[in-house]
């Protein structure tokens, strides 16, 4: 009997072991442009940002796996920094949400959020969903929308950068 235990130790051991071998991030970067507006304080205006579509096979590669064998893939974090202009602040944006969606999939996905943006700052982070996002990642390419809306006056195109990290746990070739 102590013999079974023991090979059950060993065996349920090293399938935790290759499973932490299979765990990696991808960190991936979007840059886009929040347009000037000309409209009375307080006033919400929701804004649609499309991204280019986006692939995540290299890093897969890198990983010595592919996207194919993607079976737990979540977004952990999610910031969103102002580039330009430099001495810019985020007081403007009132609420944000990042949506998912791609070509091969039904619907898109909430990603993360923020309904309450600090005021006075050039960075913050978002909430995340948490939702398991495989059959984006698996898919071709994907897309990502920003929808924000505006608690005043945006006096001066503004770029901002969103950094994102997904945890991948994908079976190793």
């Amino acid at each position: 009997m102590i013999k079974y235990i023991l090979v059950f130790f060993v065996i349920f051991s090293s399938c935790k072991k290759a499973e932490e071998l299979a765990t990696f991030n991808i960190n991936k970067s979007e840059k886009f442009t929040i347009p000037a507006t000309v409209l009375p304080v307080g006033t919400a205006l929701p804004l649609g940002l499309e991204s280019p579509p986006t692939n995540t096979s290299t890093e897969f590669k890198n990983n010595r796996s592919e996207t194919k064998y993607a079976k737990d893939v979540k977004l952990t974090k999610l910031s969103f920094e102002i580039t330009n202009p430099p001495t810019a602040n985020f007081n403007f944006l009132k609420s944000v949400k990042i949506f998912i969606s791609s070509p091969s999939v039904a619907g898109e996905k909430l990603l993360a959020y923020n309904d309450d943006v600090p005021r006075g700052v050039s960075s913050f982070e978002l909430t995340t969903s948490g939702d398991k996002l495989d059959e984006y990642i698996k898919a071709d390419s994907y897309s990502l929308r920003v929808e924000t809306i505006i608690r005043e006056t945006v006096p001066q195109n503004t770029d901002v950068t969103s950094n994102m990290t997904f945890r991948v746990t994908a079976k190793i070739l």
